[in-house]
């Protein structure tokens, strides 16, 4: 049985916390290094996780007569279509 794959919220959670164990210095060498392969894991995870959900973003725009018409999401661009 395959396990379930973890939430985006849980993949960045656990990155988070492996981030803090990191910095406190407290773990051995082989932990540390364990601890950073799970983190590379979970960025991965992170990263491919929000490029799925941009992918899947649409804005609503009205066009000259009124109608509502959906266009690809441009980072940068506000709710009117305009380039901010």
């Amino acid at each position: 049985m395959a396990e379930k794959k973890p939430t985006f919220e849980e993949s960045l959670n656990e990155l988070e916390e492996i981030i803090s164990e990191l910095e406190a210095g407290d773990l051995p060498l082989d932990q540390m290094i364990e601890r950073c392969e799970k983190a590379v894991e979970m960025h991965e995870l992170c990263c491919k996780t929000l490029q799925r959900s941009k992918k899947r973003i649409d804005i609503l725009l009205k066009d000259k007569v009124g109608k509502l018409k959906a266009q690809p999401f441009q980072p940068g661009q506000d709710e009117d279509g305009e380039s901010e």
